[in-house]
């Protein structure tokens, strides 16, 4: 496990461009007024790379029509598709959404798509050893071979990279096994208050939500819980400190992508060495914009992309 130490090291050492890479889910989000790009992986690598990063998203889409077309709009927001392979065997993804009157959403997996079957090939390995963070969720666990896939990858990432667990636990789509490795090679755990309980029971732990946060924190030696709760705000905890945010008041349009776009502006401070209470500033504005616009991947206006580099 890395220690503080070396990541403080990281930070002074890193510069932008950063090279991070989200892997696991990239498919078509179906609204019902149409399809938008989605997936965490790639809403993730599509707002560090607002912020300057080089973000790679490492997927993989069918050979069919919606793979042809995800690329293309991928190309055309300059996010590179260089780890996002093409396979023969299965669809490209999809998902459908209900969004109700507050902006809130509901999904529907697709299952046996493109993205659940990535396998391992030596370009993803060469990338891993480049980079400076890396960003997984609990879908991209779900199929052995993708899972085989990021172990491998996470074999070849730098000691001092960040590595940050997003716990998205949706229609049942995970296993305790799986969680728990994750638990284990992570530094940084991102989770919502939908999500704690469900954590918090399976691994047996009580107490208050600050007391489940602590427990969960030192039982995997992790180095930040970022605890975010909606239009509530969040919370960041790290051994040495803690940081609440009661959140920004907006009118939420739809809310796919808010928590990956905080999870970005997370990622982007944590490499810039930018204090804790500034990140949680930072990423609640950005999760808040995301949330009033109707697209989990919106360009974000400047004054949001300067808030994490005017904090350094």
């Amino acid at each position: 496990m890395r220690t503080t130490e070396q990541h403080e090291q990281r930070a002074e050492q890193a510069r932008p461009p950063f090279r991070i890479a989200g892997i696991g889910e990239i498919l078509w989000d179906h609204f019902p007024t149409g399809k938008r790009l989605g997936g965490a992986p790639l809403n993730f690598c599509y707002h560090c790379q607002q912020f300057g990063a080089e973000s790679y998203p490492i997927s993989s889409v069918g050979t069919d029509l919606a793979g042809d077309e995800l690329l293309r709009a991928l190309e055309a927001r300059g996010i590179p598709r260089d780890y996002v392979f093409r396979s023969d065997a299965h669809p490209t993804g999809k998902v459908d959404i209900r969004i109700d009157t507050t902006g809130s959403h509901a999904f529907t997996i697709h299952r046996d798509t493109a993205w659940e079957h990535l396998t391992r090939r030596p370009a993803i390995d060469t990338l891993a050893a480049q980079i400076d963070a890396l960003c997984f969720g609990t879908l991209g666990l779900l199929n052995p071979v993708t899972r085989l896939t990021l172990k491998h990858f996470l074999m070849s990432v730098p000691e001092t990279a960040w590595i940050i667990f997003d716990i998205n636990l949706r229609q049942q789509l995970y296993n305790k096994a799986s969680i728990l490795e994750s638990l284990e090679v992570c530094h940084v755990l991102k989770i919502s208050d939908d999500e704690l309980p469900q954590l918090v029971e399976m691994l047996a732990i009580h107490g208050s939500t600050d007391e489940q946060l602590l427990q969960i924190m030192h039982r995997f030696n992790l180095k930040l819980i970022a605890y975010t709760r909606g239009a509530n705000g969040s919370l960041l905890i790290t051994p040495e400190a803690r940081h609440e945010h009661s959140g920004i008041d907006v009118t939420a349009v739809n809310t796919v992508g808010a928590g990956d776009s905080f999870t970005a502006t997370l990622c982007i401070g944590l490499l810039a060495g930018v204090p804790l209470q500034e990140i949680n500033e930072s990423a609640n504005h950005v999760g808040a914009f995301v949330c009033t616009q109707d697209s989990a991947t919106p360009a974000l206006p400047e004054a949001l992309l300067t808030r994490v580099s005017d904090s350094e």
